[in-house]
């Protein structure tokens, strides 16, 4: 799932940032600049009723993204990932 099929309010984890492929990579590398890399928290605070952004709120500030750099982050469900743990723990 990538960040632009997130819901609204709820919390995930950045599994990885894609490469792009316009501008020789220059999105994904401002992505990892600002700090979406993988592992991170992330909660969507609010997304644009008729697409273009989306708000996140990740390491205690918040990122509006358009739509092409939030297709390039690909999201794990934070509430199934430690399912898996309590699994491999039983």
């Amino acid at each position: 799932m990538t960040l632009l099929d997130a819901r609204l309010n709820k919390s995930y984890t950045i599994k990885l940032v894609h490469k792009d492929t316009e501008g020789g990579g220059a999105i994904s590398r401002r992505l990892l600049d600002m700090g979406f890399t993988a592992g991170t928290q992330i909660k969507i605070a609010s997304i644009a009723p008729f697409g273009g952004t989306v708000l996140v709120n990740m390491r205690g500030g918040m990122v509006a993204l358009r739509e092409n750099a939030a297709a390039l982050i690909q999201l794990e469900d934070t509430v199934s990932k430690a399912q898996e743990v309590r699994q491999c723990v039983r």
